[in-house]
Protein backbone atom coordinates (compact mmCIF):
# COMPACT_ATOMS: atom_id res chain seq x y z
CA UNK A 1 0.00 0.00 0.00
CA UNK A 2 1.40 3.42 -0.97
CA UNK A 3 2.14 6.01 1.71
CA UNK A 4 -0.66 8.49 2.28
CA UNK A 5 -1.20 11.99 3.63
CA UNK A 6 -4.01 12.64 6.10
CA UNK A 7 -5.85 15.68 7.34
CA UNK A 8 -9.15 17.03 8.59
CA UNK A 9 -10.98 19.82 10.33
CA UNK A 10 -10.24 21.32 13.74
CA UNK A 11 -12.89 19.36 15.66
CA UNK A 12 -12.27 16.04 13.91
CA UNK A 13 -15.74 15.68 12.36
CA UNK A 14 -14.27 15.60 8.86
CA UNK A 15 -11.24 13.48 7.98
CA UNK A 16 -9.63 12.73 4.61
CA UNK A 17 -6.56 11.15 3.05
CA UNK A 18 -4.81 10.98 -0.31
CA UNK A 19 -1.81 9.29 -1.88
CA UNK A 20 1.53 10.91 -1.09
CA UNK A 21 3.06 12.52 -4.19
CA UNK A 22 4.63 15.79 -5.27
CA UNK A 23 1.56 17.99 -5.86
CA UNK A 24 1.26 21.58 -7.05
CA UNK A 25 0.58 24.12 -4.31
CA UNK A 26 0.38 27.86 -3.75
CA UNK A 27 -0.77 30.67 -1.47
CA UNK A 28 -3.88 32.35 -2.86
CA UNK A 29 -4.34 36.05 -2.01
CA UNK A 30 -7.64 36.54 -3.87
CA UNK A 31 -10.42 38.48 -2.12
CA UNK A 32 -12.66 35.44 -1.65
CA UNK A 33 -9.95 33.38 0.05
CA UNK A 34 -9.14 36.29 2.35
CA UNK A 35 -12.77 36.92 3.29
CA UNK A 36 -13.74 33.30 3.81
CA UNK A 37 -10.67 32.51 5.93
CA UNK A 38 -10.30 35.85 7.70
CA UNK A 39 -6.59 35.66 6.87
CA UNK A 40 -4.17 37.37 4.47
CA UNK A 41 -4.15 34.30 2.19
CA UNK A 42 -5.01 30.59 2.00
CA UNK A 43 -2.50 27.85 1.12
CA UNK A 44 -3.85 25.23 -1.30
CA UNK A 45 -2.65 21.90 -2.68
CA UNK A 46 -4.04 20.56 -5.97
CA UNK A 47 -4.72 16.81 -5.78
CA UNK A 48 -6.35 14.65 -8.49
CA UNK A 49 -9.84 13.64 -7.35
CA UNK A 50 -9.00 10.00 -8.03
CA UNK A 51 -6.33 10.16 -5.28
CA UNK A 52 -8.58 11.74 -2.63
CA UNK A 53 -11.03 10.09 -0.19
CA UNK A 54 -13.00 11.13 2.90
CA UNK A 55 -12.43 8.70 5.77
CA UNK A 56 -14.89 10.32 8.19
CA UNK A 57 -17.79 12.72 7.77
CA UNK A 58 -18.48 15.06 4.86
CA UNK A 59 -18.03 18.86 4.76
CA UNK A 60 -20.79 21.37 4.11
CA UNK A 61 -21.02 22.91 0.64
CA UNK A 62 -20.77 26.65 -0.10
CA UNK A 63 -21.19 27.94 -3.67
CA UNK A 64 -18.79 30.86 -3.38
CA UNK A 65 -18.95 31.96 -7.04
CA UNK A 66 -20.18 30.89 -10.46
CA UNK A 67 -16.86 29.08 -10.97
CA UNK A 68 -16.05 27.60 -7.58
CA UNK A 69 -17.49 25.63 -4.67
CA UNK A 70 -15.92 25.52 -1.22
CA UNK A 71 -16.41 22.93 1.49
CA UNK A 72 -16.02 23.45 5.22
CA UNK A 73 -16.83 21.63 8.46
CA UNK A 74 -20.39 22.46 9.55
CA UNK A 75 -19.39 22.01 13.20
CA UNK A 76 -16.19 24.04 13.59
CA UNK A 77 -16.09 26.00 10.31
CA UNK A 78 -12.66 24.82 9.12
CA UNK A 79 -12.22 25.40 5.34
CA UNK A 80 -11.30 21.97 3.96
CA UNK A 81 -11.41 21.80 0.15
CA UNK A 82 -12.44 23.70 -2.96
CA UNK A 83 -13.62 22.61 -6.42
CA UNK A 84 -13.09 24.78 -9.49
CA UNK A 85 -15.16 24.51 -12.65
CA UNK A 86 -12.15 25.17 -14.91
CA UNK A 87 -10.15 22.29 -13.37
CA UNK A 88 -12.78 19.59 -12.73
CA UNK A 89 -10.24 16.77 -12.37
CA UNK A 90 -8.67 18.32 -9.24
CA UNK A 91 -9.70 18.90 -5.65
CA UNK A 92 -7.95 21.76 -3.86
CA UNK A 93 -7.08 21.02 -0.24
CA UNK A 94 -6.26 23.65 2.38
CA UNK A 95 -2.71 22.86 3.45
CA UNK A 96 -3.38 24.03 7.01
CA UNK A 97 -6.04 21.31 7.39
CA UNK A 98 -3.34 18.63 6.89
CA UNK A 99 -2.14 16.78 9.98
CA UNK A 100 1.41 17.94 9.23
CA UNK A 101 1.11 21.19 7.24
CA UNK A 102 4.70 22.11 8.11
CA UNK A 103 5.87 19.35 5.74
CA UNK A 104 4.30 21.02 2.70
CA UNK A 105 5.63 24.46 1.87
CA UNK A 106 3.57 26.23 -0.84
CA UNK A 107 5.50 26.57 -4.10
CA UNK A 108 4.22 29.97 -5.17
CA UNK A 109 1.72 32.81 -4.76
CA UNK A 110 -1.40 33.78 -6.68
CA UNK A 111 -2.99 37.26 -6.88
CA UNK A 112 -0.33 38.75 -4.60
CA UNK A 113 -0.01 42.13 -6.31
CA UNK A 114 1.63 43.88 -3.39
CA UNK A 115 4.29 41.18 -3.05
CA UNK A 116 4.97 41.40 -6.79
CA UNK A 117 5.31 45.15 -6.50
CA UNK A 118 7.64 44.85 -3.49
CA UNK A 119 9.83 42.40 -5.43
CA UNK A 120 9.89 44.76 -8.41
CA UNK A 121 10.79 47.75 -6.24
CA UNK A 122 13.15 45.99 -3.81
CA UNK A 123 16.16 48.18 -2.93
CA UNK A 124 15.52 50.38 -5.96
CA UNK A 125 14.65 53.93 -4.95
CA UNK A 126 14.53 55.08 -8.58
CA UNK A 127 11.83 52.55 -9.51
CA UNK A 128 9.84 53.45 -6.39
CA UNK A 129 9.98 57.16 -7.22
CA UNK A 130 8.76 56.42 -10.78
CA UNK A 131 5.82 54.36 -9.49
CA UNK A 132 4.81 57.16 -7.11
CA UNK A 133 5.22 59.72 -9.89
CA UNK A 134 3.07 57.65 -12.29
CA UNK A 135 0.31 57.41 -9.69
CA UNK A 136 0.18 61.15 -8.98
CA UNK A 137 0.59 62.00 -12.66
CA UNK A 138 -2.48 59.88 -13.34
CA UNK A 139 -4.49 61.60 -10.61
CA UNK A 140 -3.34 65.01 -11.84
CA UNK A 141 -4.29 64.12 -15.42
CA UNK A 142 -7.87 63.25 -14.39
CA UNK A 143 -8.22 66.40 -12.28
CA UNK A 144 -6.89 68.70 -15.02
CA UNK A 145 -9.13 67.15 -17.67
CA UNK A 146 -12.22 67.66 -15.51
CA UNK A 147 -11.22 70.57 -13.30
CA UNK A 148 -14.31 72.72 -13.96
CA UNK A 149 -16.77 69.93 -13.22
CA UNK A 150 -14.81 68.74 -10.18
CA UNK A 151 -14.41 72.27 -8.81
CA UNK A 152 -18.14 72.91 -9.07
CA UNK A 153 -19.06 69.61 -7.44
CA UNK A 154 -16.60 69.85 -4.55
CA UNK A 155 -17.32 73.54 -3.91
CA UNK A 156 -21.07 73.01 -3.91
CA UNK A 157 -20.84 69.92 -1.77
CA UNK A 158 -18.57 71.62 0.77
CA UNK A 159 -20.74 74.75 0.88
CA UNK A 160 -24.18 73.19 1.27
CA UNK A 161 -23.19 69.59 2.09
CA UNK A 162 -25.48 68.40 -0.70
CA UNK A 163 -26.43 70.29 -3.85
CA UNK A 164 -28.71 67.46 -4.88
CA UNK A 165 -29.97 64.16 -3.54
CA UNK A 166 -26.76 62.55 -4.82
CA UNK A 167 -23.51 62.28 -2.88
CA UNK A 168 -20.37 63.95 -4.25
CA UNK A 169 -19.06 60.77 -5.89
CA UNK A 170 -22.43 60.17 -7.57
CA UNK A 171 -22.33 63.73 -8.90
CA UNK A 172 -18.88 63.12 -10.37
CA UNK A 173 -20.12 60.01 -12.18
CA UNK A 174 -23.14 61.95 -13.47
CA UNK A 175 -21.01 64.80 -14.80
CA UNK A 176 -17.99 63.03 -16.33
CA UNK A 177 -18.29 61.05 -19.55
CA UNK A 178 -17.94 57.34 -18.92
CA UNK A 179 -16.26 55.44 -21.77
CA UNK A 180 -16.97 51.98 -20.38
CA UNK A 181 -18.49 50.67 -17.17
CA UNK A 182 -16.61 47.88 -15.38
CA UNK A 183 -18.38 46.45 -12.37
CA UNK A 184 -18.48 43.60 -9.86
CA UNK A 185 -21.38 41.90 -8.10
CA UNK A 186 -22.10 43.55 -4.74
CA UNK A 187 -20.90 40.42 -2.95
CA UNK A 188 -18.80 37.82 -4.71
CA UNK A 189 -20.37 34.91 -2.83
CA UNK A 190 -24.01 36.07 -3.09
CA UNK A 191 -25.80 37.22 -6.23
CA UNK A 192 -27.65 40.50 -5.68
CA UNK A 193 -30.57 40.57 -8.15
CA UNK A 194 -31.75 44.07 -7.21
CA UNK A 195 -28.27 45.51 -7.72
CA UNK A 196 -27.99 43.81 -11.11
CA UNK A 197 -31.38 45.23 -12.17
CA UNK A 198 -30.23 48.74 -11.20
CA UNK A 199 -27.00 48.34 -13.17
CA UNK A 200 -28.89 47.02 -16.23
CA UNK A 201 -31.25 50.01 -16.06
CA UNK A 202 -28.33 52.44 -15.78
CA UNK A 203 -26.57 50.87 -18.79
CA UNK A 204 -29.76 50.94 -20.86
CA UNK A 205 -30.56 54.54 -19.93
CA UNK A 206 -27.12 55.98 -20.76
CA UNK A 207 -26.22 53.42 -23.48
CA UNK A 208 -22.79 52.79 -21.94
CA UNK A 209 -20.55 49.88 -23.03
CA UNK A 210 -20.07 47.61 -20.04
CA UNK A 211 -18.33 44.55 -18.70
CA UNK A 212 -19.21 42.53 -15.62
CA UNK A 213 -16.29 40.91 -13.79
CA UNK A 214 -16.92 37.85 -11.65
CA UNK A 215 -13.82 38.32 -9.50
CA UNK A 216 -12.20 41.46 -8.08
CA UNK A 217 -8.81 39.86 -8.74
CA UNK A 218 -9.55 39.71 -12.49
CA UNK A 219 -10.57 43.38 -12.51
CA UNK A 220 -7.38 44.28 -10.62
CA UNK A 221 -5.29 42.48 -13.25
CA UNK A 222 -7.11 44.29 -16.07
CA UNK A 223 -6.68 47.66 -14.34
CA UNK A 224 -2.94 47.10 -13.97
CA UNK A 225 -2.60 46.14 -17.64
CA UNK A 226 -4.48 49.25 -18.77
CA UNK A 227 -2.38 51.44 -16.46
CA UNK A 228 0.87 49.94 -17.70
CA UNK A 229 -0.18 50.44 -21.33
CA UNK A 230 -1.06 54.08 -20.57
CA UNK A 231 2.33 54.66 -18.96
CA UNK A 232 4.15 53.17 -21.98
CA UNK A 233 2.40 55.58 -24.39
CA UNK A 234 3.51 58.70 -22.54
Amino acid sequence: MSERIEGGCFCGSVRYYFEKRDYSSSNCHCSMCRRISGAAFVSWMAVPKSNFEYSQGKPKKLISSSHGTRYFCKECGTPVVCLLEEYPEYIYITICSLDRPEDFKPKGDMYDYWQNMKTYLKDDGKKLSLVIKDYFDGVEKVIKANKEVLSSIFYGYAKSKRQTDNAWDEQIVNNIKIKKLHYLPKKEEVEDEEQQENIDAFIALYKIPSKRWEYSSELEIYTREVTQAEVRTR
